[in-house]
């Protein structure tokens, strides 16, 4: 007998190929019983592996091959390809990373096995997944398998803009359900390109829905480079009441995405020799408390006449004060070891006029701003606090993004407004 195919309903494929196959000629290729009701077989390329549109006729496509489809219980990734640098590698991260991840344990353990090569050139793996069809050949784990850091590194060296970046959310959701773990400082080289991008709305959801994307706050440098980015943003659009109260309102975010889903932002402690170098977690540090401290500050004196009228002011700088030592600038918050180049904090100590300002101006910005709103025993306390960071600062000599931060925060003074002037 002999079966056609409706051309329309392959679409990788231009040819369509009769075969008569008796019941003899089927029992070649399999022993199962069920295969003798199979009277057409589509002999497959020997690419490893064949993607293709969900067809109209899907039950068609079930007679090309003797192995079962599985219907994956998950949404499966697509990325919004934005140039083409980027296309390539997210292309190659979802066809030869993610994809493959859909496969059960049975189906994995016959694709990557060298022994089912000639079988599977003709009788392929297909899997089914949200609406896609995928052909799976003989997969050598050596040759086919790419390194998997290399491509997640080249794919965050081409986001460049706020499109590129939404490819972010779905790249570490592919890489989670692949199983593949992600280096803490690819989370903080996205934050960068976040911020230089004005991105960093797609940062605060990466860590909110930390469940699916993974992207764990769990090291100081990021936490706080996304938090200075915030208030770039504020700080940007000179202080424009709706661009600050946003900024706010992301910082807040962040801090309760760490306590609230603490199991997934383990932000406790760093151990070095039996000795605890962070003293709280992140969010509960005073120099991550201090962003939300500034932007209240800000927006109390600009638009409210310097007054706490909600007294959120008041609450946030008792907050920063309870947790920061009386005699310590930002370098004495924690033991000395932590500063070292090697451990937590040691990116305020390395490339110290690059960095140190960046993270150190807008804290104290912050306590002299806020200094202007509380009560007096309060703004005592605060300009203690700012006068041993200023001290710090001044033994730094500032340089690039950091010399850009300072100029921008104190060059441009905010005098004290009221509601009606906004």
């Amino acid at each position: 007998m002999v079966f056609f195919c409706n051309q329309t309903s392959l679409k990788s494929s231009s040819l369509i190929y009769p075969f008569f196959l008796g019941v003899t000629g089927l029992h070649r290729f399999s022993k199962s019983p069920n295969m003798a009701s199979r009277n057409l077989i589509l002999g497959s390329s020997r690419t490893t592996f064949d993607a293709i549109s969900r067809p109209a006729g899907l039950q068609f496509l079930r007679c090309f091959s003797s192995t079962a489809f599985r219907d994956a219980k998950h949404h499966v990734v697509k990325f919004n390809y934005t140039n083409p640098e980027l296309h390539e590698t997210l292309k190659e991260i979802r066809e030869k990373i993610i994809i493959p991840s859909y496969l059960t344990e049975d189906q994995k353990k016959k694709v990557y096995d060298y022994r089912f090569e000639k079988e599977l050139e003709y009788d392929p793996v297909v899997l089914d997944v949200d609406g896609e069809e995928f052909k799976f050949g003989f997969i050598n784990p050596r040759k086919d398998v790419p390194n998997t850091k290399v491509l997640v590194q080249k794919a965050v060296n081409d986001m460049r803009t706020k499109a590129d970046l939404s490819n972010a959310a779905p790249l570490l959701e592919g890489l989670k359900q692949a199983k593949r773990s992600v280096d803490w400082r690819i989370y903080s080289k996205l934050v960068r390109r976040a911020g230089l991008a004005d991105a960093t709305k797609l940062m605060v959801e990466l860590a909110t829905k930390v469940e699916r994307t993974n992207f764990r706050l769990i090291h100081s440098e990021t936490v706080n480079n996304l938090l200075c980015w915030i208030q770039k943003k504020a700080l940007d659009s000179q202080w424009d009441k709706k661009e600050t109260l946003k900024a706010l309102e992301q910082v807040n975010k962040v801090i309760e995405a760490m306590e609230e889903k603490e199991e997934n932002h383990p932000t406790g402690m760093s151990w070095n020799e039996g000795m605890t170098l962070r003293k709280v977690p992140l969010y509960r540090d005073p120099q991550v408390l201090a962003a939300r401290l500034h932007l209240a500050a800000v927006l109390a004196v600009k638009y409210h006449g310097a007054k706490d009228t909600n007294g959120v002011v008041t609450k946030y700088a008792n907050e920063v004060l309870a947790l920061w030592p009386e005699d310590a600038g930002l370098l004495g918050l924690h033991p000395e070891l932590a500063y070292s180049k090697q451990q937590d904090m040691g990116y305020l100590t390395r490339s110290s006029g690059r960095s140190f300002g960046w993270y150190a101006a807008p804290l104290l910005h912050g306590f002299k701003l806020a200094a202007q709103v509380v009560e007096p025993e309060l703004a005592e306390a605060l300009r203690k606090r700012a006068a041993l960071v200023e001290y710090e600062i001044k033994q730094t000599k500032l340089e690039f993004e950091s010399l850009d931060m300072w100029n921008a925060l104190f060059e441009s003074k905010i005098e004290p407004g009221t509601e009606e002037d906004a």
